[in-house]
């Protein structure tokens, strides 16, 4: 047989041919599903890419107040005594090293960091108060 002819180009025995299978078409439902797949997982990684920046913004608003209680410690010890000023430089002791925490947390622990927040803020706000009641 000629190796030029068209019949050299077809198998003649089928069980030589290979096997080519063909996908079975996407219905809707697959469709949609691995759209929303993909939706899903980019959400997921910019909700984590946000949720990042917020605790790198959450530390340095931790450090600022800790650097502000800490200049304060002076006037609060003149006003109120050496054991008052103490309390507010182990304060800010405490809170710059909350900052630092924050910063250097896995987002999935950022709950953690944002139930601390909320614990200082009333803790200040609480202290607040009694100032201006007195």
């Amino acid at each position: 047989m000629d190796t030029n002819s068209p019949e050299a180009a077809v198998p003649q025995d089928e069980s030589a041919a290979p096997h080519i299978v063909k996908p079975e078409p996407m219905t809707v439902e697959a469709t949609i599903r691995d759209h929303v797949k993909t939706v899903a997982a980019q959400a997921s990684a910019k909700a984590k890419d946000t949720a990042a920046q917020g605790l790198n913004t959450a530390g340095e608003m931790l450090e600022n107040v800790a650097a502000t209680v800490a200049d304060s410690a002076a006037t609060i010890e003149e006003r109120f005594g050496k054991p008052y000023g103490d309390y507010a430089r182990k304060a800010a002791d405490t809170v710059s090293g909350a900052a630092a925490n924050v910063r250097g947390r896995d987002i999935d622990v950022a709950g953690v960091a944002a139930a601390v927040g909320f614990a200082l803020t009333r803790l200040f706000r609480i202290g607040g108060d009694d100032e201006r009641d007195g």
